[in-house]
């Protein structure tokens, strides 16, 4: 018992540190995965800490808030600090150490709270109250948890929960989902042939979110975030930029200050920023998780998902398409958000077949498809509501968007 109590990594404790002053991307990978609790030593704690109150992993500015502090000189002084980022073998793996540590922290907790057991049960504590704390014995050391609750708890939420879904912008296709919209906390699909309204209907749910005034989170691997204004400027005046007309440019302005702060709100991610060859999966999970930690996120939209891949080693293309439907399904839980994808079919022989959103059916709660025609949206799959239904809807050539009927 006693080993398991003093169970840690210094080693990965400083990795993951160091790996924070050198690295940006780093550093949202580690403060998505850790709190300065789950450090053994207290001064790679403090460090911690300190980088969490700059809000940067700049060497200099983390010492003066040491210092400031009063502890800088526990911590080791600045030799410590550079120790640490010396001790780096290689910032990529940051997640990596962040684990290691989060998983000792687990170790020396489990045992600790076996110690606490195992004292109260020789104090002679009542049976039923040993039951429950063993039921509640692994709770928070872990993603994902045992959770212990009552059907009490669960009728009184499931009351007090008018709406779990985000509506998505078509009142008919809301009312056709027995959530009222995208389903919260599970992914949701959007698949049409190429140039045939996908992206123009992932940009019309990301407007009326913002409507709302929800916070949007928008990852797309074709447009930079220039183009993407462009896209929902042109939904909301008709005009990709300002026209020369008085009246159509005075439309133009207006549609301008309607989206000027609910752009600026919004997050982006840039798959650029990726040192990976291709688009992975698992960065943007990454991604989205500290953004949500920094400030929950209402809805992830995800577009041209059919180029996402995994990191995963995967024996074919069919399996990797699985295991990143798993990540999605996964990640939509852990944030409690919507997440909806929008990928390309493509049709054979009069069957519609999606170019990377197909083989993720059995991880969606939702799967609309667009036809060739553009006439109706239809609901292949609905976990909350009929499957295969179609609502009539039409294409607005101005405004570049599906519009129900």
């Amino acid at each position: 018992m006693a080993e398991l109590f003093t169970n840690f990594s210094d080693e990965a404790e400083r990795s993951a540190l160091g790996s924070m002053f050198l690295s940006s991307k780093a550093k949202e990978q580690v403060l998505a995965s850790l709190k300065a609790e789950h450090f053994y030593m207290p001064c790679n704690a403090q460090i911690f800490e300190a980088i969490e109150g700059c809000g940067v992993a700049d060497p200099v500015m983390v010492k003066h808030w040491l210092k400031d502090k009063g502890v800088l000189e526990q911590v080791g002084g600045e030799p410590y600090l550079v120790q640490v980022m010396e001790s780096v073998p290689s910032p990529e793996n940051a997640t990596a150490y962040a684990g290691i540590v989060r998983d000792k922290y687990a170790l020396r907790e489990c045992a600790a709270r076996a110690s606490r057991l195992a004292a109260e049960i020789e104090s002679g504590a009542d049976l039923k109250q040993m039951f429950k704390f063993l039921n509640e014995l692994p709770q928070g050391l872990a993603d994902e948890t045992t959770d212990t609750f009552t059907l009490q708890e669960v009728v009184d939420d499931l009351d007090e929960a008018s709406v779990e879904g985000l509506p998505t912008g078509w009142a008919q296709l809301d009312s056709t989902i027995e959530l009222g919209g995208w389903p919260i906390g599970e992914p949701s699909f959007i698949l049409a042939p190429t140039g045939k309204g996908k992206t123009s209907m992932m940009v019309s749910t990301c407007l009326h979110a913002l409507s709302l005034g929800r916070r949007v989170a928008y990852a797309t691997f074709e447009m930079d975030r220039k183009k993407l204004a462009r896209r929902m400027l042109k939904q909301i005046s008709g005009w990709w930029r300002k026209p020369y007309l008085p009246e159509e440019a005075e439309k133009y302005q207006k549609a301008v200050e309607q989206l000027r702060d609910p752009f600026n709100e919004m997050v982006f991610y840039d798959p650029s920023t990726s040192d990976r060859i291709g688009y992975y999966v698992e960065d943007l999970e990454r991604w989205a998780v500290a953004q949500n930690h920094q400030a929950h996120i209402d809805l992830l939209l995800v577009d041209y998902a059919q180029l996402l891949g995994s990191s995963r080693i995967y024996r074919d293309p069919v399996h990797e398409l699985t295991c990143v439907g798993r990540v999605v399904q996964k990640l939509a839980k852990k944030i409690n958000t919507p997440v909806v994808l929008g990928s390309q079919v493509t049709v054979e022989n009069g069957v519609a077949r999606s170019r990377g959103a197909r083989e993720f059916e059995n991880c969606a709660a939702l799967i609309i498809e667009v036809p060739e025609d553009r006439l109706n949206l239809f609901i292949k799959k609905s976990r909350y509501g009929k499957d295969r239904v179609s609502i009539p809807a039409r294409w607005n050539e101005t405004l570049l968007r599906m519009e129900e009927l």
